[in-house]
């Protein structure tokens, strides 16, 4: 009896359906692997911008754009080209953020960033402090309409040299963009406000500042894909007016009478 074999009708869809099983199969065993890989990021609880260290590895703050203004990349999505991760650097405060970290005893606060030609960049964070376990809170002036925290009036006069304390008005950065408010979260999510940064001038306002101690005054944009920019304040002293007291003149007395 002869043997019975495939037709072209009956060879194809047998083909089709190994196939089509196949990649199934892979798809299916590909979901599990995923679905039971252990996580990689190191969860925190608590978030602070105080710090001690000099070059900020014991920094956990909230900055999360790199002092050229790129945006940070989640430690926790990295590639495994990337040498520094939650893996390798397991107590760096690495987790499913993107925010500014040191784990590797660099020079500052640093982050990967979204610039393939760049790689990664430091951060600008605020300056360390001796003991993060004092904390206190400056008063609250209201001025007119602005609250404001420590400053007792609004001046364009300021001393320092990358505008730590400009207590200005301008409110548009280097590009003519608008300046955010500071008590806003919206279009950026920040961590200087008044109560995180109480003696730099930030309040319920969006005039420039420097809470930070970047190059100079700055400010976060309403433009949601720049996260903010320098601002032109002029130069330290500027603006500031010199008083002379008028010199101390006095009557010589009248010669007494001989």
């Amino acid at each position: 009896m002869a043997n019975k074999k495939l037709t072209p009708d009956s060879f194809f869809p047998a083909i089709f359906f190994a196939a089509f099983f196949s990649i199934a199969f892979v798809v299916i065993i590909a979901i599990i692997v995923t679905q039971i890989k252990p996580r990689r990021h190191i969860e925190e609880t608590e978030f602070t911008e105080c710090y001690e260290d000099l070059k900020g590895r014991d920094y956990r703050g909230m900055v999360n754009t790199s002092a050229n203004g790129h945006d940070c990349l989640n430690w926790d999505e990295l590639d495994d080209k990337y040498w520094v991760n939650p893996v390798h650097f397991p107590h760096a405060g690495l987790g499913d953020h993107n925010y500014c970290r040191n784990p590797d005893d660099d020079l500052a606060p640093w982050c990967y960033v979204d610039r393939i030609s760049i790689g990664w960049d430091f951060c600008e964070v605020s300056d360390p402090r001796e003991n993060c376990s004092v904390t206190t809170v400056a008063p609250t002036t209201t001025i007119g309409i602005f609250a404001t925290t420590g400053v007792p009036e609004l001046s364009e006069c300021f001393g320092d040299a990358d505008g730590g304390d400009y207590r200005g008005s301008v409110n548009t950065t280097v590009n003519g963009y608008g300046c955010q408010m500071w008590t806003s979260q919206s279009p950026h999510i920040h961590v200087y406000t008044p109560s995180n940064y109480p003696r730099s001038g930030v309040g319920d306002h969006n005039f420039c500042r420097n809470p930070d101690g970047r190059a100079s005054a700055w400010c976060y944009t309403t433009e949601p894909s720049i996260p903010w920019q320098h601002c032109n304040i002029g130069v330290a002293g500027e603006h500031c007016e010199t008083t002379t007291s008028p010199a101390h003149t006095s009557s010589a007395a009248p010669a007494h009478d001989t």
